[in-house]
């Protein structure tokens, strides 16, 4: 179904993306609730954490000073309270602290610790957490010239009073939370893949791909001895997106490329992991198979490819709410390597009509093992 009133889907992309806002809420909720039995592991892992960075300190105190006042640790919420500038934490201090954490506030130092990896370890053990960001070769995370992870900051930004055309009443509620990424920064629609995913799919512009939530894989595979329910990797979903850092899809993308999730856009049951075989599901993963389900149903839930007329001015969008529409649906919206390559193709950072009725052939053409398109087959010569 076509919808071409420019106030109708102007409606459906508020609601949508006021949706997803509340669906990460939710989440966050759930691994906060001390009754769904999240939060204590996952303050454990953070504790495990803690100690490592802080053994990194006492090995490299100068080097990781210098990260530490650039990246401004101190300042995340989640460091409040903690003397970030000792370093001789006990692990009774770690274990105390700890213990009191919030789950965003959790997020916040499994971000930390990435960058320790990243900025203060280097070497072999970055080389293991950059792993993570698959199709780095084909520069879906390259933030320089030329690649395909471009963001500016907002501040100077010179097509800042372009993108602010785009904003809707969601984008300024989530850009309005503690610390919020996406108030800090525009992501460069002409450039940046990602961004164009959230146009067309009606989604909040975020800040392009989320390296932080691979670091959260890398934590989880690194430190979770415990084996964990695979519902922790879900913990980018509630916290990077309910703190107004990225959209949904930004972190979905990660985690589907990583095959923890088999995420397909609006299909929020999607974003569940497969269990461990063999494992029980502690009550809160219960929950949030709940939560998802819940909203995935919602009327407020509109599967579309939204396609513009200019900058920030959405001129109609393809509506796939039926039954019917949902095979189509499956194969257009899944969040995978393919869809990324399918967007790279497209040039523009406000898809017309005809780039999103390509989309809408999605499942017709000849790929390779890999997802990659093949060319397409010569006609046989005709008969003599």
């Amino acid at each position: 179904m076509e919808v071409t009133s420019v106030a109708e889907v102007r409606e459906f992309i508020r609601r949508k993306q006021e949706l997803e806002m509340q669906l990460a809420d939710a989440l966050l909720a759930v691994f906060n609730d001390p009754q769904q039995g999240l939060i204590g592991p996952l303050r454990h892992l953070v504790g495990l954490a803690m100690a490592d960075i802080n053994g990194i300190q006492k090995q490299q105190p100068n080097n990781f000073n210098t990260v530490r006042d650039k990246k401004n640790w101190p300042g995340y919420a989640g460091v409040q309270g903690f003397d970030f500038r000792r370093a001789d934490w006990t692990d009774g201090q770690i274990a105390a602290f700890a213990s009191g954490l919030k789950a965003e506030h959790c997020a916040d130092w499994i971000r930390i610790y990435g960058e320790v990896v990243e900025d203060v370890l280097k070497g072999s053990a970055d080389d293991k957490r950059k792993s993570y960001q698959t199709l780095a070769d084909e520069g879906f995370w390259e933030k320089k010239e030329g690649g395909l992870r471009q963001r500016f900051d907002a501040n100077k930004n010179p097509k800042h009073t372009e993108y602010a055309a785009a904003r809707t009443e969601a984008w300024v509620q989530a850009s309005s939370r503690p610390a919020s990424g996406i108030a800090r920064w525009d992501v460069d629609f002409d450039k940046d893949t990602t961004g164009r995913m959230d146009q067309v799919f009606g989604l909040m512009p975020g800040a392009t791909i989320s390296g932080t939530t691979t670091d959260n894989i890398f934590f989880l595979d690194k430190f979770s001895r415990m084996h964990l329910d695979p519902v922790y990797y879900l913990l980018p979903v509630a916290a990077i997106v309910a703190g107004g850092h990225h959209s949904l899809l930004e972190v979905a993308l990660p985690l589907t490329l990583n095959h923890v999730i088999d995420y397909t856009v609006g299909l929020y049951t999607t974003l569940l992991p497969k269990q461990v075989e063999g494992g029980s599901a502690p009550t809160g993963a219960l929950a949030i198979k709940g939560v998802l389900k819940n909203f995935e149903e919602k009327p407020e839930n509109h599967l579309m490819l939204v396609y513009y007329q200019g900058v920030g001015q959405p001129k109609g969008c393809l509506l796939y709410d039926t039954a019917t529409d949902l095979r189509s649906w499956q194969v257009i919206a899944r969040a995978d390597e393919r869809l990324l390559r399918k967007f790279k193709e497209i040039k523009t950072a406000w898809p017309d009509r005809n780039h999103v009725l390509s989309l809408s052939f999605m499942g017709n053409e000849r790929t390779d093992q890999a997802g990659k398109p093949l060319p397409d087959k010569k006609a046989p010569p005709a008969k003599k």
